[in-house]
């Protein structure tokens, strides 16, 4: 992803330097050096980018599906998965 392309992904979802860090968890710092062409934009933030951008989905949307209790409550209760028969 080019620094142009990560300005044209925050533009559509209407995220500021400011939002794009708070959304991703990352130091304003570092969204500052990928949209100034300083440091490389990490491959799983593009891609987050392109499918957020691509698919229609909101930063909010994307916050809900983030929500910390959520993940820790999933990490705690993983769904069991299913017994084929004949198998101990």
């Amino acid at each position: 992803m080019t620094p142009t392309r990560l300005t044209q992904c925050m533009d559509a979802l209407g995220l500021d330097q400011e939002g794009l860090a708070r959304l991703l968890d990352y130091d304003v710092r570092s969204v500052r050096r990928w949209a100034s062409g300083a440091g490389a934009i990490p491959r799983v933030i593009a891609i987050l980018l392109e499918l957020m951008t691509q698919g229609g989905y909101s930063a909010a949307t994307i916050e809900r599906l983030a929500d910390t209790n959520k993940l820790v409550r999933l990490k705690r209760h993983p769904p069991a998965m299913p017994r084929r028969r004949g198998h101990a």
